[in-house]
């Protein structure tokens, strides 16, 4: 399936409710009346994540990072990261000297709890355990 994905202005984004999952895109809205195949967005959807399933299956790190791949109405395709995903990227961000505090999506809040050490009490394991990970989070 040859699309014309240059030539028009698709996204990939957050989804407004997170039950459609991790990302949406309008990808087969926009191509519809391109492709003439398809004239339907939700057809189009449908086969485009039939390709996905399909490529999926062939390959050992997409069928390991794509969880669920589907289709709603009138024609977004929603993608479902799986664990192993946020897993392998935190575990990048680890390793890297900065957090990834910059690719926060405009808009959005962000809220950090941490704890601060009260001088005038007695330190608790849950204290003491917290303030490092809070600590690094604001750095």
């Amino acid at each position: 399936m040859d699309l014309p994905i240059k030539d028009i202005d698709w996204v990939l984004e957050l989804p407004a409710d997170p039950s459609h999952g991790d990302y949406a895109s309008n990808l087969a809205l926009k191509l519809a009346g391109k492709v003439s195949a398809f004239k339907n967005p939700l057809q189009l959807a449908e086969a485009l994540v039939e390709k996905i399933e399909s490529e999926k299956a062939k390959s050992e790190q997409l069928n390991k990072y794509l969880n669920q791949v589907s289709v709603a109405k009138p024609g977004f395709i929603n993608f479902k990261l799986s664990d192993a995903f946020y897993t392998h990227k935190i575990a990048l961000w680890l390793q890297s000297s900065a957090m990834p505090v910059d690719q926060i999506k405009n808009g959005k809040k962000v809220v950090v709890e941490y704890t601060d050490a009260n001088p005038f009490k007695s330190f608790t394991l849950g204290i003491f355990t917290a303030m490092p990970w809070g600590k690094r989070l604001l750095v």
